[in-house]
C-alpha cells in the first residue's frame, strides 16, 4: 500500500524533502506513488554496475558503466537530484570506518547491491556496522591484513552472504564456518600467498561437517571451500599433495572432475627466477 505522504501538509512535505538524502528521497518517491507534490525536485535514479572508492577522503571515484567501461567522477560534479544505484558492487580500497562520511555515500542508492569488496590494511567491526546499514549482499570479499572481526560476527551483520572471501584464516576458523552455514557458503582464503602452515591448522572434523551440512542443504553449487596457499622452499607440490591427503584422513577421498560439494586447495610453488607452478587438489567426503 503506498505510503500516505499526500495527507501531510504541503508545507510538512517539502520540508521533509529538504532533510532527507537523495537515496532516502528516491525510496520516498517509490512508498508514495503517482502523488510526488510536495517532492520536487524529483530524484533521478542512474543505474550502473559498481562503483569504487579508493580513499577516505576520495573527491572522484570509479564507476563501473559495463565491461572495461569505467570512467572518474568528481563527486561535486554530482547533480543534487541524481543517486546511483549500483547493482554489482561496491569496492573500498585503502579505507577506514571513515569512508561513511564521503559525501558520495549521499549518492548511492545500495539497496539492491549484490556485492562487497573491501581491501584494507585494517577492516573493523565499526566499518562492517556502518557497511550493513547501507548493503545487504549475497557477495562478501574481505582482503585484510589485520581484522578484529571473526567469521560468526560476519553471518550476524550480513544475513545475506552465500559467497564469503576472508584472506588471513584463524585458529578455529572451521568450526565457526560450520557453525555459521545455515546455506551452502562458497568460501575462499582468496589469499595466494597465505603460507601452507598457516593454512591447515584446522580440524579436518570441522571441514567434514561443514560439508554435510551444505550437502544436507541439496544444493546444486559445485563448490564450498577453496584454500589457496604457497608452499615453503623444503616442499613441492607431490610432498604438499601427499600431506594434504594424510591431513584430511579417512572422511575424505580425492575427488576428479565431476560435481558436487568439495574442498578444493589451491597450491602455488614458486621456483627460480621468479617462475612458478600451481596445481589444484580436490576432495569430497567419503560416503
Amino acid at each position: 500500500m503506498p505510503f500516505p505522504f499526500h495527507v501531510l501538509p504541503y508545507g510538512l512535505r517539502q520540508r521533509i524533502r529538504e532533510l532527507v538524502t537523495p537515496p532516502e528521497a528516491y525510496d520516498l518517491q517509490i512508498a508514495v506513488g503517482n502523488d510526488t507534490s510536495g517532492l520536487q525536485p524529483v530524484t533521478i535514479l542512474k543505474t550502473i554496475q559498481s562503483v569504487e572508492i579508493c580513499d577516505d577522503d576520495a573527491e572522484d571515484v570509479i564507476i563501473g558503466q559495463g565491461l572495461f567501461n569505467f570512467k572518474d567522477q568528481t563527486i561535486s560534479e554530482i547533480p543534487q537530484n541524481t543517486v546511483f544505484n549500483a547493482t554489482d558492487y561496491l569496492k573500498l580500497k585503502h579505507t577506514t570506518e571513515n569512508v561513511l562520511n564521503n559525501p558520495v555515500f549521499h549518492y548511492l542508492h545500495l539497496k539492491n547491491t549484490e556485492g562487497l569488496i573491501i581491501h584494507a590494511n585494517m577492516v573493523t567491526q565499526e566499518l562492517l556496522q556502518l557497511l550493513a546499514q547501507k548493503v545487504s549482499p549475497t557477495t562478501l570479499e574481505l582482503k585484510f591484513r589485520e581484522t578484529e572481526v571473526l567469521l560468526p560476527d560476519i553471518f550476524s551483520m550480513f544475513a545475506n552472504i552465500q559467497s564469503l572471501a576472508y584472506s588471513n584464516l584463524y585458529c578455529g576458523w572451521a568450526r565457526d564456518l560450520a557453525n555459521a552455514a545455515k546455506r551452502n557458503i562458497c568460501f575462499s582464503n582468496y589469499n595466494v600467498e597465505a603460507r601452507f602452515e598457516d593454512v591447515f591448522n584446522f580440524d579436518a572434523g570441522d571441514v567434514d561437517r561443514l560439508l554435510k551440512v551444505c550437502n544436507n542443504l541439496n544444493t546444486t553449487d559445485n563448490w564450498s571451500l577453496f584454500l589457496y596457499c604457497t608452499l615453503s622452499d623444503d616442499m613441492d607440490i607431490p610432498k604438499a599433495k601427499s600431506d594434504i591427503t594424510k591431513y584430511m584422513g579417512s572422511n575424505f577421498k580425492r575427488a576428479d572432475s565431476s560435481n558436487g560439494i568439495r574442498l578444493c586447495v589451491s597450491l602455488k610453488k614458486v621456483a627460480l627466477f621468479g617462475a612458478s607452478e600451481c596445481t589444484n587438489i580436490e576432495f569430497i567426503l567419503n560416503e
